[in-house]
């Protein structure tokens, strides 16, 4: 119910026609599709792959992050502050827990898996509040 109300609020704010004019975002670079490609399902290769990614990602992280800071007044900064400490600690022993209890070579392949698309969905997470903050959406992907 609360994710409806948001996309609502986010929807209202952009209006419906930027949705429509814009194509659906992949959540990865070409760059990490090329790779997967070449890959051939080597597990070390899609890793290489996804730590490859998970860089670009984290990249883009930094760069949300600072977007949202700016636009927020002083108390809400300390809230951001502590949310993404608390996410980062999540990320951070959530994933590593998916290649401890993995059997086999899927360990790392998920492990790294997790931190890529946990990292790509907590930038999407704070594009929203940055639209939230500015009313304004952001021309960078």
């Amino acid at each position: 119910m609360r994710r409806n109300a948001i996309v609502l609020v986010v929807s209202s704010l952009i209006g419906s026609s930027a949705w429509a004019e814009q194509p659906p975002k992949k959540p990865y670079s070409e760059a990490f599709d090329n790779c997967m490609d070449l890959a051939a399902g080597v597990t070390s290769a899609m890793v290489s792959c996804a730590n490859d990614e998970y860089r670009r990602q984290e990249d883009r992280l930094n760069e949300a992050y600072l977007k949202v800071m700016a636009a927020a007044d002083p108390d809400q900064k300390e809230e951001l502050r502590a949310a993404q400490h608390a996410w980062i600690a999540y990320r951070d022993t959530s994933c590593p827990l998916m290649r401890a209890l993995a059997v086999g070579s899927m360990g790392p392949v998920l492990s790294s898996s997790c931190l890529l698309q946990s990292t790509s969905e907590r930038v999407k997470y704070l594009r929203t509040l940055e639209i939230l903050l500015t009313g304004e959406v952001s021309s960078t992907p």
